[in-house]
C-alpha cells in the first residue's frame, strides 16, 4: 500500500511538468520511448469508491491547493483520508455524523511563534520524515481551514464532493476538489530530468517501507508574496497600491513605454578634511524663500560634492550624480526639513570664544563626513511581481522561473533581469566578520558565472540577459545556495528608460540538504559521479542564460541597503571585457604640484621646436618638507604626488609655452608652482582623456562605492515625500490627502468594497500594511501647522512685558532657523544673534539651552565669514593673476614682434603698474589664508614676485644661459617620439 501511494502521488506531482498534461487528464499519456525497464510493481487499480489521490484547486489561501494521496496512517472508519505529502494538511472527517472538513493537523503557531496564524505554516517547516501516528490525527490544537456546507450532507459520502465547500479559518473563495483514478508509471515521468543512467537505477533499486518518507512529496506551491491576504497582479488593480514601484493602469489608458513618473531617491556620502572646507552645495535662493525646500542650483568647482560627481562619471554610473534640480530629502539620517542643517553645530560651544573683530581661521576640526540623500523625478517601468521560485528537483538548489508577462506594458522591452536571493537568517545573528556569524543575508545571481554571489560594496555583477523570443525562462541555480537553508526571492527588470524596482520577496524556500533523484519518488543514495555532476560548476553552465550575438549582458550593482519593493539595481557602463576605472583607459593626469626650488639635477627638454610643453626627463632631487603629500591613494593604486620621468610641464608659475617655462627654471624662484600631465592607463590604440586629480580625489576615491540607497518610488509619495521638507502646510495636506484617498481605494478593491465604501483609519490599520510615509507626512503637518500659528503669534507674544518664556521660546527658534539656512549668510545670522540676546534677555544666560545655541551660533557665524573671506579672496586673487599674467603675454608679443625700447604703450603701463600694485595687495591679504589655497597663492606669489623683481633671462639657441645660475636645457627632437604611444 505504501508503495502504492508512491506512485499515485508521482503522477499528479510530475505529469504536467514533464509531459505538460493537466493532471489525471482523461487523454492517454504518449510514451516517448520503449523503456528498457521493467517496473517491478505494478500499482492496482481504482476500484469501488476507493481513490489514489485527490486534487484540491482554487483556494484562497493558496498552500493548501495540490494533490492529497491516500493516506494508510491515517484512517477513518467511515471514509479515506486523504493527506498532502510533507505537510499536516489532510482531508476527512472527524466522525460517522461530521461532514468532511479540510484540516490543517499542526494546529495554529505556538505563542513562541511570532507573526500571525498561516494556513500549513507547520508542513513548510517540518521535514521529519518518522513521526508518529500520534501526531497525524485530529487534535484540539487541529484547525478546520474548509468544511463542505451541511446542506450536501457530505457525511453519508465515502469520497469528498468536489463542490459545496465553504470557508471556515482559510481565506475565501472555497477550493474545488477533483477525484484521481489515472495510473502512470514513476519512470516514465522522470525521463529528461535525470542525469546519465539514474533512471534505470531508480527502477531497479529495491524498494523498503523505511526509505518511503511522506516529507519527499513536497507540494510545488506558487510561492510569489510574503504577506496575506494574497495582492492580485498590481497592475490590474482598479485603484494603485502603496508598493513603490507601482501604480494603477487603467487597460483603457495608453501607456508611456518610456516609464512613469517616479522619485529617483539616492545616497551620497561626501569627506572633507576638516569643516573650513565647504562641501559645494549651492541651492536656489528663490525656492528656499517661496518653499523652504532645498533644490540644488548647481555644484561649486573642486568641491566634495564636485568630486563625487567626478568620480561617479569615472565609473559610468552617471545616474548617482548631483544635478542641478535635485532636491535635498535627508541629512545623516535625518529629514532636511528647512529648520534642520546641512552643517550641525553640535560641538561648537566647546570651541574657543571666536575673535570680536577680523576674521581669522576657527581651530578645530568639526564634522568631517556627510551623508545625504537627494531626489528626482525621472521615468522608470513599475515594479514586477515577485518570481516564481521552488526547489530544484536535483541539485541542492531552486527553480526561478522569469516571465516577461511580469513587465506588463514594457514585455517587449525588457533587456535584461536582476535576480536577487535573501538568506533568512534568525535576528541577531548577523555580525562583522568572526567566524559563524554571516555579515549579510542578502545574495545576486551573477549571469556570467552562473553563481549566487554574496552581495559585495561595489561589487559589479553581470545581469540575465532577456530573450524577447522565450517569454518564460526557468533557471536552475545551484551554485552559492547553501544546503538546507531558506532563500527567498525579489526581481527587477532592465528597459532602455533604465532599471525599474525590485519586486516584494517571495516566501522562503528550503533548499534539500543534499542532491539527488525528485523527492517523491524515490530515497536511494546518488553515485558519488552522479552527485558530483549535480553540484559542478559545468553543469550549472548548462543551465544559464545562452549567449547573445548582440555582445553581453549588462553590468549593475546592488545599494548596501536593500528594500525589496524600493530598492533597485544601479546602472553601470562597464562591460565583460572592460570595466569603468580610472586607468582602464589612457589618461593624461592632470595635477598641480607645488615645489619649494627647483631640483638640484633637473632635465627638461622641449619635444618639438616651437613647443608649447616641456617634457621631464630626469626630475632631479629636492628635499622634501614635513607634511608634505607624497602619494594620492587610490584604489586601483598609488599616484605620486611629485615631478616624475616623462612627465609633461605645461605651466610654471603661470608661465606657458616652452621657452618661457625655461627662463622661469632658470630664474629659480623660491617656489614653483607647475601644472603637470601624465600618460598612463590603458592598452587599447585610442586617443588619451584628460583626468584633473586635486588633494581631495583622496577621500572621494574612498567614498565612490558607499552607495547605499538606491530606489524608486511612485508619484504620490513622491509628492509626500518632497513637500514635507519644506515650510508649506496646504500643498503638503493636499498630497496627504490624495494618498490616504489613494489606500482607501486599494482597500476597497482588495475586500471587494463598494465604490462608496467609507473606509474608517481601522479599517486600514487592520486590512493593510502600515504606509510609514503617511504616518510620517501626518505628523510633519502638524509641526507645520504648530509653527504656522507661532509665526502669527509672534509679534504680540514679543511686545508682552513679563513673558520672559514665550521671548525664550521664540529667540530660540528664530535663532535656530537662522543657524539651518543652507545660504550660509554670515551677516545674517550676526543680526539674529543680536535679535535673540535682545528678545531673551537675562534668560539668554540663566538658561544653559539657551546659552549652548548661543555659543554654537557665535561659533557657526565666524566659521561662515571664515568661509565667505576665503572664496571671495580666492576669486579676487584668481582674477589678479590672470590679469598680470595677461600684460606678461603683451610684452611677450611686443618682444617678438622687434619693438626696442618701448614694449607697450603708456596706457598699457599704466595699466601693468595698477595690476602690479593690486596683486601685491592681494597676495599680502592672502598670505594669512595661504593654507586655504595654497597652489593658487603659491602662484601669485611668484607671479608677483617675477613681475616686481623684472628679471630677464635669455637663453640661445645653443641651450647656453645668459643671465642665472648653470641650468642648461637640452632639446630633444625625437624623445617624444620614442615614448610610446605618444
Amino acid at each position: 500500500q505504501t508503495r502504492e501511494n508512491v506512485f499515485d502521488a508521482a503522477k499528479s506531482a510530475l505529469l504536467m511538468k514533464i509531459y505538460k498534461t493537466p493532471p489525471f487528464s482523461s487523454a492517454p499519456v504518449k510514451v516517448p520511448f520503449a523503456s528498457p525497464v521493467k517496473w517491478r510493481i505494478k500499482p492496482k487499480n481504482v476500484t469501488g469508491e476507493s481513490a489514489p489521490a485527490i486534487v484540491v484547486e482554487g483556494a484562497g489561501s493558496p498552500e493548501v491547493n495540490g494533490v492529497y494521496v491516500r493516506s494508510k496512517l491515517l484512517k477513518s472508519a467511515t471514509s479515506e483520508v486523504f493527506q498532502k505529502p510533507g505537510t499536516r494538511l489532510a482531508v476527512l472527517k472527524r466522525g460517522e455524523e461530521s461532514d468532511w472538513s479540510l484540516v490543517d493537523l499542526g494546529g495554529k503557531p505556538t505563542s513562541e511563534d511570532k507573526g500571525e496564524y498561516h494556513p500549513a505554516r507547520s508542513s513548510m517547516n517540518w521535514n521529519d520524515s518518522h513521526v508518529g501516528n500520534s501526531l497525524l490525527r485530529w487534535r484540539p490544537q487541529a484547525v478546520e481551514l474548509y468544511k463542505v456546507g451541511t446542506a450536501l450532507m457530505s457525511r453519508q459520502r465515502y469520497l469528498p464532493p468536489e463542490v459545496g465547500w465553504l470557508p471556515v479559518e482559510g481565506l475565501p473563495p472555497a477550493p474545488l476538489v477533483r477525484v484521481s483514478n489515472i495510473e502512470v508509471r514513476p519512470e516514465l515521468m522522470l525521463v529528461g530530468n535525470i542525469p546519465g543512467g539514474l533512471v534505470q537505477q531508480a527502477a531497479e533499486a529495491p524498494l523498503e517501507q523505511i526509505d518511503v518518507s511522506r516529507r519527499i512529496f513536497k507540494p510545488r506551491m506558487s510561492l510569489r508574496t510574503a504577506s496575506a491576504p494574497t495582492l492580485p497582479p498590481l497592475h490590474h488593480l482598479s485603484v494603485p497600491s502603496h508598493l513603490p514601484g507601482v501604480k494603477q493602469l487603467d487597460p483603457q489608458q495608453e501607456v508611456d513605454l518610456e516609464g512613469a513618473s517616479m522619485l529617483h531617491h539616492f545616497s551620497v556620502l561626501l569627506t572633507r578634511p576638516s569643516f573650513h572646507t565647504p562641501w559645494g552645495l549651492l541651492f536656489a535662493h528663490d525656492e528656499l524663500h517661496k518653499t523652504g525646500r532645498r533644490v540644488i542650483n548647481d555644484v561649486e568647482r573642486h568641491s566634495t560634492l564636485d568630486r563625487w560627481n567626478t568620480w561617479q562619471t569615472v565609473r559610468g554610473r552617471p545616474e548617482l550624480c548631483v544635478q542641478p534640480g535635485d532636491q535635498l530629502i535627508k541629512i545623516d539620517g535625518l529629514w532636511a526639513f528647512h529648520e534642520n542643517a546641512v552643517d550641525r553645530a553640535d560641538g561648537f560651544e566647546n570651541f574657543p570664544d571666536p575673535p570680536a573683530e577680523g576674521i581669522e581661521k576657527p581651530p578645530g576640526v568639526g564634522t568631517t563626513t556627510l551623508q545625504l540623500e537627494f531626489a528626482r523625478m525621472v521615468k522608470r517601468p513599475h515594479a514586477p511581481p515577485p518570481p516564481g521560485i521552488d526547489v530544484w528537483d536535483l541539485g541542492c538548489g531552486l527553480r526561478v522561473d522569469l516571465s516577461l508577462h511580469d513587465a506588463g506594458p514594457w514585455k517587449s522591452h525588457v533587456k535584461a533581469w536582476s535576480l536577487v536571493f535573501k538568506e533568512e537568517i534568525p535576528p541577531g545573528t548577523l555580525g562583522t566578520g568572526p567566524l559563524g556569524r554571516p555579515t549579510s543575508c542578502w545574495f545576486v545571481y551573477d549571469g556570467e558565472a552562473a553563481k549566487v554571489k554574496p552581495v559585495l560594496k561595489g561589487k559589479e555583477v553581470m545581469s540575465i540577459k532577456a530573450d524577447l523570443m522565450q517569454e518564460e525562462v526557468s533557471l536552475y541555480i545551484a551554485l552559492g545556495l547553501k544546503a538546507g537553508r531558506s532563500y527567498s526571492a525579489c526581481v527587477a527588470f532592465l528597459t532602455d528608460s533604465g532599471w525599474s524596482a525590485f519586486s516584494e520577496l517571495t516566501r522562503p524556500i528550503q533548499t534539500k540538504k543534499r542532491p539527488g533523484l525528485t523527492d517523491g519518488v524515490l530515497s536511494i543514495t546518488l553515485p558519488a559521479e552522479e552527485e558530483q555532476i549535480l553540484n559542478s560548476k559545468a553543469y550549472a553552465m548548462r543551465n544559464k542564460i545562452r549567449e547573445y550575438d548582440d555582445g553581453s549582458a549588462p553590468v549593475f550593482l546592488l545599494p548596501q541597503s536593500m528594500k525589496p519593493g524600493f530598492s533597485a539595481p544601479i546602472s553601470s557602463e562597464s562591460r565583460q571585457e572592460e570595466t569603468c576605472a580610472l586607468l582602464t583607459r589612457k589618461r593624461l593626469l592632470g595635477m598641480t604640484i607645488v615645489l619649494h626650488g627647483r631640483p638640484k639635477g633637473l632635465k627638461v627638454s622641449i619635444p618639438e621646436e616651437g613647443g608649447n610643453t616641456l617634457l621631464c626627463e630626469d626630475p632631479g632631487k629636492i628635499e622634501k618638507r614635513e607634511g608634505e603629500r607624497q602619494f594620492l591613494r587610490l584604489s586601483g593604486g598609488d599616484v605620486q604626488w611629485s615631478l616624475r620621468p616623462n612627465d609633461f610641464i605645461v605651466r610654471i608659475n603661470g608661465c606657458t609655452g616652452g621657452m618661457p617655462m625655461v627662463q622661469e627654471l632658470t630664474r629659480n624662484p623660491p617656489v614653483l608652482t607647475m601644472d603637470i600631465l601624465r600618460a598612463c592607463g590603458g592598452k587599447k590604440q585610442e586617443a588619451a582623456q584628460y583626468f584633473e586629480l586635486i588633494e581631495l580625489d583622496e577621500d572621494a576615491n574612498k567614498n565612490m562605492e558607499e552607495m547605499r540607497i538606491n530606489s524608486y518610488r511612485i508619484i504620490t509619495d513622491a509628492k509626500l515625500l518632497m513637500l514635507m521638507q519644506g515650510f508649506q502646510p496646504e500643498p503638503l495636506g493636499q498630497a496627504l490627502e490624495e494618498a490616504v484617498q489613494r489606500e482607501d481605494g486599494i482597500y476597497r478593491r482588495l475586500y471587494n468594497k463598494p465604490p462608496d465604501y467609507k473606509v474608517t483609519a481601522q479599517d486600514r490599520a487592520e486590512g493593510l500594511p502600515p504606509h510609514l510615509l503617511i504616518e510620517e507626512a501626518t505628523r510633519r503637518m502638524l509641526v507645520l501647522l504648530r509653527m504656522k500659528t507661532a509665526d502669527e503669534n509672534e509679534e504680540p507674544v514679543i511686545q508682552q512685558e513679563g513673558a520672559a518664556p514665550g521671548r525664550l521660546a521664540e529667540a530660540c527658534r528664530n535663532l535656530n532657523l537662522a543657524m539651518a539656512s543652507p545660504i550660509c549668510d554670515p551677516e545674517s545670522l550676526r543680526y539674529q544673534i543680536k535679535s535673540f540676546l535682545d528678545g531673551a534677555g537675562s534668560m539668554a544666560k540663566a538658561s544653559k539651552l539657551a546659552y549652548t545655541l548661543h555659543r554654537q551660533a557665535c561659533f557657526q557665524a565666524s566659521l561662515w565669514a571664515y568661509q565667505k573671506h576665503v572664496s571671495d579672496l580666492r576669486v579676487s586673487l584668481r582674477e589678479a593673476v590672470d590679469e598680470m599674467l595677461h600684460f606678461e603675454k603683451l610684452e611677450a608679443a611686443a618682444a617678438s614682434a622687434g619693438s626696442k625700447g618701448q614694449d607697450l604703450t603708456k596706457e598699457q603701463k599704466d595699466e601693468k603698474d595698477q595690476a602690479t600694485h593690486s596683486l601685491q595687495e592681494k597676495v599680502e591679504a592672502a598670505s594669512k589664508y595661504s593654507d586655504a589655497i595654497p597652489l593658487l597663492f603659491a602662484e601669485a606669489e611668484a607671479v608677483m614676485k617675477r613681475n616686481v623683481e623684472n628679471v630677464k633671462v635669455v637663453v640661445t639657441a645653443s641651450g647656453e644661459v645668459l643671465v642665472g645660475d648653470s641650468f642648461y636645457p637640452q632639446k630633444s627632437m625625437q624623445l617624444g617620439e620614442q615614448m610610446g604611444w605618444w
